[in-house]
C-alpha cells in the first residue's frame, strides 16, 4: 500500500469512527478461515460492520477525532485488530461476541477495547457488562407512549375548588399546573380569597 492509498484509508476510517458513536476493537487471531467467515456473516446479519485493519491505520485515524483515544495505544492497538462498527447500538457487538463464542466453543474473538459514546473500556473483562447495556432502541421502547392529559373543568371561583381532590386525582405536577392557571386568573379578576403562596396539604 503506497502513501496515497494509506492516506485514503485513514480518511475513510476517520469517517467511519466519526459516524459510529459505538465501536469495538477485537482480536480474532487463531481463528480458522471458516470461523472467520462465520463471524463476518453473523456481523452482517446483525447490521455490524467488521473490518480487519492495521493498528497504525486505526491509531492515525483516532488521532484526528476530538475524543482522546491515547489510552488505547499501549494495550488495545497491539497485535491482531478487527473493528466492529455498530452505529448507535452499544451492546450488539458484545452480545454477538458472546453468542459466537458459545456456538464455537472457543474464546475468540477477544475484546481488546470499546468506545461507547466516547467512554473507553479496555480489556476482555468488560464484555459481560457491555452486553448488559441497553441500546438506544431498547431505552426508547421502555418509554411509555405520550398520553394527553385528562381535561379538567376549571372553576370560576377558587373558593369552590377542591385542591385536595385534584392532588389525589392527578398528582403534584398537574396540580401545580392548574394552580398556576388559577393564580393568573385570580390576579386578573381579583376574586381570590386565598393566599396563593400557600402550599397544598
Amino acid at each position: 500500500m503506497n502513501r496515497v492509498e494509506k492516506a485514503a484509508l485513514i480518511e475513510e476510517l476517520v469517517e467511519k469512527f466519526s459516524a459510529n458513536v459505538n465501536f469495538y476493537i477485537t482480536d480474532a487471531s487463531g481463528m480458522s478461515v471458516a470461523q472467520t467467515n462465520n463471524l463476518r456473516r453473523l456481523c452482517f446479519e446483525r447490521g455490524i460492520e467488521y473490518r480487519v485493519v492495521k493498528n497504525t491505520m486505526v491509531q492515525k485515524a483516532l488521532e484526528q477525532l476530538d475524543t482522546d483515544y491515547v489510552p488505547f495505544d499501549d494495550s488495545v492497538l497491539r497485535g491482531f485488530t478487527g473493528v466492529m462498527f455498530s452505529g448507535e447500538d452499544s451492546n450488539a457487538p458484545a452480545k454477538l461476541i458472546k453468542e459466537f463464542r458459545k456456538k464455537s466453543g472457543g474464546e475468540s474473538p477477544i475484546l481488546k477495547g470499546a468506545s461507547i459514546d466516547t467512554d473507553l473500556y479496555i480489556g476482555n473483562e468488560n464484555l459481560d457488562m457491555l452486553s448488559s447495556l441497553k441500546s438506544k432502541a431498547e431505552i426508547i421502547g421502555e418509554v411509555p407512549p405520550y398520553q394527553e392529559p385528562t381535561p379538567i373543568d376549571l372553576p370560576t371561583e377558587l373558593d369552590s375548588f377542591d385542591f385536595q381532590d385534584l392532588w389525589k386525582r392527578f398528582g403534584p405536577e398537574e396540580t401545580e399546573m392548574v394552580l398556576d392557571i388559577l393564580r393568573k386568573d385570580a390576579t386578573q379578576t381579583q376574586k381570590s380569597k386565598f393566599s396563593m403562596g400557600a402550599s397544598v396539604e
